[in-house]
């Protein structure tokens, strides 16, 4: 397994999105799309290692593990990870994160979210930061092969970056898109844009883009490029954070 570092962050591989008004409805479509929940929790662990030695000695080690539970009604999902690493003995990256998100459905294509997450960075001198997001969500594509959902709402931000305590009320907006590929490889992309309503020059834009391919039942390998753009990071560092990696998935 490869992982590989574009800039010194550290990464977190977070695979990463609803019952109903007419959860009738709701449950005739996701069969007839070949998308009939299990009601059963889902479980899958991703772990990468990256180590060299002589003229340039480096050392990255990451983890992250999912539990995802759909019914016909709802959809919870809880994802938790973190990476560790160095370069000629200096650390270029220690972060962490756990992410908590329900979805409920109001129909075919319409839903209602909520997302809890909480994150820590070291590098980016990020000691903690929380954020808290309902949202309403609809589905412009939903089928079997391929689906794309945008949602807004409000979020409410609580953090501590270069040493200073904040926390202000923001707009979120978010979309992603899946496409299956074949019955064992898919393509995903996913974007957050959080910005202060009291001041639109404070956002953060994450986004991510990957690819997975099963290689035998139960384990798949992964790509993921992952990019955060901090228009206001703590002082004396870059704005834009990118990583690529290379992971392997075992769901259980």
């Amino acid at each position: 397994m490869r992982i590989i570092r574009v800039r010194t962050v550290g990464w977190i591989c977070v695979l990463a999105c609803s019952g109903g008004m007419l959860a009738t409805a709701a449950g005739e479509e996701a069969t007839a799309q070949g998308r009939a929940p299990t009601g059963k929790w889902v479980r899958s662990a991703t772990v990468g290692l990256n180590a060299t030695s002589g003229n340039s000695d480096t050392l990255m080690v990451g983890a992250s593990a999912e539990a995802e539970k759909e019914t016909l009604d709802d959809l919870w999902r809880f994802t938790v990870g973190g990476a560790y690493g160095e370069t000629e003995g200096d650390k270029t990256a220690e972060n962490a994160k756990a992410v908590g998100r329900y979805e409920r459905n109001l129909g075919e294509r319409m839903f209602v979210s909520g997302t809890g997450e909480i994150g820590y960075d070291s590098i980016a001198d990020v000691d903690y930061r929380i954020i808290l997001s309902p949202a309403l969500g609809y589905y412009l594509i939903r089928n079997e092969r391929m689906s794309l959902s945008v949602e807004a709402g409000p979020s409410y931000v609580f953090e501590r970056v270069g040493g200073v305590d904040d926390d202000y009320l923001a707009l979120r907006l978010a979309d992603r898109f899946e496409y299956k590929l074949s019955e064992n490889a898919q393509i995903w992309q996913a974007t957050e844009y959080i910005a202060e309503f009291s001041d639109f020059d404070n956002f953060l834009l994450k986004s991510e883009v990957g690819a997975e391919a099963l290689l035998r039942a139960n384990l798949s390998l992964s790509l993921i490029v992952q990019h955060t753009y901090d228009n206001v990071p703590a002082p004396g560092l870059d704005e834009s954070d990118l990583s690529i990696l290379t992971a392997l998935s075992f769901k259980f």
